[in-house]
């Protein structure tokens, strides 16, 4: 038989629809499961409060309950939170004419990007009083305690903010393995962020009883001092032990305290991975009637590149603290709790000079 009878003669195979529809079939129920799963987490996360860790919770929770009733917030670190005594403020700026309540919405270890995810909550809520938001200053390093696997990591690592954070990394000189695992635990971290992974039974246990919830400032103390803890009143292990090392190591303070000004006139060049945070945290600002002041407190701490951002006109409002020759009260061995914070004498020393500052600020401009 010759090829071509044997090709006539060999039976067609009828196409079978169903088989041929089935891997695209199976792709879009797929993508309509993950997209219910994620809608449904979505739902989820929305109903689920803020992580307790350090007080976050219930800082954030009592500030939305009186929000309108303030003029101006203080975000940041341990180092707001230790430093400024609202009320302490309110009555040396009313001695100057100024009426205004304030409230420190300062949290221990308050990372950079996480005081923008602070800042934007804020925002959205628009409230009626608010005019000036004073944020801590600090360079938006890629720090190791971002991608460790805690509820309050899970919390800020959204998209947006894994972005954000996952850009200013990769501006930094890091080793490509490092590069590597900082990066698969931050997307770790998002994953579990939009599958709520083990947040739900967090919540729950310590609801319950089961899982002790971390310690921070308890609402009555929220509302008593609108914000403010002085370390000494923190029952804080950790704590107690860096004021001890404190304590121990002070030659290593005063030399540190002495060459922060050379420190700060040897660094010239600025590092590319400030940028992209800094314009983002400024757009939050545009077209808005507030002012936005950044300042950098009173630590051992030169912050070279913050000095740089605001000569080279980046930040248009900082207030830096951290000058031992300008500021030496706030530098001595018996206001300060260890070399980053200071004992309630210092803060009450620091919120005079800030009320001072911003009242000039009110009365002269910039």
């Amino acid at each position: 038989m010759s090829d071509d009878a044997q090709l006539e003669a060999r039976p067609e195979r009828s196409a079978d629809p169903g088989r041929r529809g089935r891997p695209g079939r199976a792709l879009l129920l797929g993508l309509v499961w993950l997209a219910a799963f994620l809608g449904t987490a979505r739902l989820v996360r929305g109903a689920l409060p803020w992580p307790e860790s350090n007080g976050l919770r219930a800082k954030w929770e009592y500030f939305v309950e009186h929000e309108d009733e303030y003029d101006l917030v203080f975000v940041g670190s341990s180092h707001v939170l230790c430093s400024i005594v609202p009320l302490e403020l309110e009555r040396e700026l009313a001695a100057r004419g100024h009426e205004l309540r304030a409230f420190n919405f300062g949290v221990p270890g308050m990372l950079s990007f996480e005081s923008d995810h602070v800042l934007r909550c804020i925002l959205e809520r628009e409230p009626a009083r608010l005019r000036w938001i004073v944020v801590e200053l600090s360079e938006w390093k890629p720090d190791p305690r971002m991608a460790l696997d805690t509820q309050r990591a899970v919390f800020l690592h959204g998209p947006e903010r894994t972005a954000a954070i996952l850009e200013s990394q990769w501006l930094v000189a890091l080793g490509w393995r490092e590069q590597l695992s900082r990066t698969l635990a931050h997307l770790r971290l998002m994953a579990r962020h939009l599958g709520n992974a083990g947040e739900l039974s967090k919540w729950l246990g310590t609801r319950v009883g089961v899982l002790a919830p971390e310690a921070g400032m308890e609402r009555e103390e929220i509302a008593r001092t609108q914000g403010y803890q002085a370390l000494e009143d923190a029952n804080d292990p950790g704590a107690r032990k860096g004021r001890q090392r404190f304590l121990n190591t002070l030659p290593a303070y005063r030399r540190q305290i002495g060459s922060m000004e050379a420190e700060r006139a040897a660094v010239r060049e600025l590092e590319p991975h400030l940028l992209p945070p800094l314009r983002r945290r400024m757009a939050l600002f545009e077209g808005r009637d507030l002012e936005l002041i950044h300042v950098v407190y009173a630590t051992e701490d030169a912050s070279p590149q913050l000095d740089l951002l605001a000569r080279e006109g980046l930040v248009p409002r900082l207030w830096a603290f951290n000058r031992p020759d300008r500021y030496p009260r706030l530098y001595r061995e018996e206001v300060r709790y260890d070399d980053r914070h200071l004992l309630r004498e210092g803060a009450l020393e620091f919120t005079r000079l800030f009320a001072d500052r911003f009242a000039r600020f009110l009365e002269e401009g910039d």
